[in-house]
């Protein structure tokens, strides 16, 4: 069956390119109906990384509208784009030849840890947003489904392209991002003044967790990213560029914002990055949508986002598939204690999901079934970000009694001294 597309201009400096993708795109179509170009923040950090002769790598690369990107700023150099869902690298390919650009190199497969064959969920609305799955019985929504790719080190793609040296890496593969680094060791080595974009979403690592069996995967993504680089930035959606310290940290400025942002990696950032970093503070101040609680306590003191006045955590704000909550804390004292409330199971119509408290960076999980837990967090002397999240989600009406409460809650989260 013909695949039903249409084309979108994408405006890139004075250039306007013709974008073509599938005529139900949830994503990049609808973004591009109300705006001239895609994502101008990142577009914008292409154009300060980028020199004529640069060399970019598009991981993710969609129908292509980043690659046509990096190479209209780098128009004597290279760009290499990976996409491995073959009719998304139809559409990269036809939006390639249409740029009229002849220095873009197509790749069609996926980056990954490991040379192998293995399996991926196509979205049929937006097919940027395929991600990998355990294998070919997954389940798919009536929309979508599976397929099988080729998987690839990077570094054995690459060595087949370049010799020379890499001043952009730009990675988007739907919660896989780490695989992607295990993969690219020996491009992180040899281009150690690269700067790097890597998709951070809050939903690609619950996919990620779900394949591989394991927890905490965002977690892990962010400690590596710390490790291995000496800067690591949230870029906003207004171009500026907010220093990341933990998940904790990200995952609270995130909270108000979409559950997918990109974050900038690099050994030294350039004088016309600089310019664009803000503190916290500033981050803070500029959000006047930020719905804030300060508190203050003989020992401590900071401020809650996403927690009423009764300590529950609502679906007011956040993010569609979650409940979480966020503390900010400084102060004289060593430690806190942060107080759970049991979800009681007789009055909650299912079991209640457990849930997921970041401190800086450290991560557990709890299980709040009929169980009160306090856990005891150090306060660091610049500060502690915590993060608590959830699926749990009850009418507040049903579970506390009181037919006038309208909320949708998942947890009561509380801070005191002593346990």
């Amino acid at each position: 069956m013909k695949l039903e597309t249409k084309i979108l201009s994408h405006l890139v400096g004075d250039v306007a390119y013709h974008i073509e993708m599938r005529s139900d795109d949830q994503n990049i179509a609808i973004y591009l109906k109300d705006h001239p170009t895609w994502e101008p923040w990142q577009i914008k950090l292409y154009e300060i990384i980028l020199k004529s002769d640069s060399v970019a790598l598009d991981v993710g690369a969609n129908v292509g509208i980043n690659s046509v990107s990096m190479s209209h700023y780098a128009r004597e150099g290279t760009v290499i784009a990976f996409e491995p869902v073959h009719e998304t690298y139809e559409l990269l390919c036809r939006n390639v030849a249409r740029s009229g650009h002849t220095n873009i190199v197509t790749q069609s497969f996926a980056a990954s840890s490991r040379n192998q064959s293995g399996y991926m969920r196509i979205d049929a609305r937006g097919l940027g947003q395929s991600h990998r799955v355990k294998d070919e019985f997954d389940t798919v929504r009536d929309t979508d489904r599976i397929a099988e790719v080729s998987f690839e080190r990077l570094d054995n793609m690459v060595d087949q392209e370049l010799d020379g040296s890499i001043d952009l890496i730009k990675i988007d593969v739907e919660g896989f991002e780490e695989d992607v680094l295990d993969g690219a060791t020996r491009i992180q080595m040899a281009n150690p003044e690269a700067v790097w974009i890597i998709e951070f979403s809050v939903y690609g690592q619950t996919a990620r967790e779900k394949v591989m069996g394991s927890t905490h995967s965002g977690l892990a993504l962010i400690s590596r990213l710390l490790n291995t680089f000496d800067y690591v930035f949230l870029i906003t959606r207004e171009g500026s560029l907010l220093k990341v310290d933990s998940l904790a940290q990200l995952r609270s400025v995130m909270l108000f914002g979409y559950p997918v942002d990109d974050l900038l990696c690099c050994k030294n950032p350039s004088a016309e990055l600089r310019q664009l970093i803000i503190t916290q503070a500033e981050f803070l101040r500029r959000r006047t949508d930020l719905q804030i609680t300060p508190f203050v306590d003989d020992h401590y003191g900071g401020f809650a986002l996403n927690i009423d006045l009764d300590f529950w955590s609502t679906e007011r704000i956040g993010h569609d598939e979650d409940i979480s909550c966020a503390y900010y804390i400084a102060g004289s004292a060593e430690s806190f204690f942060l107080k759970i409330a049991p979800i009681h199971s007789q009055h909650s119509n299912s079991d209640p999901y457990p849930i997921s408290i970041y401190h800086n960076n450290y991560g557990q999980t709890v299980n709040i079934k009929d169980n009160a837990p306090s856990l005891e967090i150090p306060i660091h002397d610049h500060g502690t970000w915590l993060f608590i999240t959830t699926e749990n989600s009850l009418r507040a009406s049903d579970y506390l009694g009181n037919p006038a409460d309208a909320r949708k809650i998942g947890f009561q989260a509380s801070l005191h001294q002593s346990a």
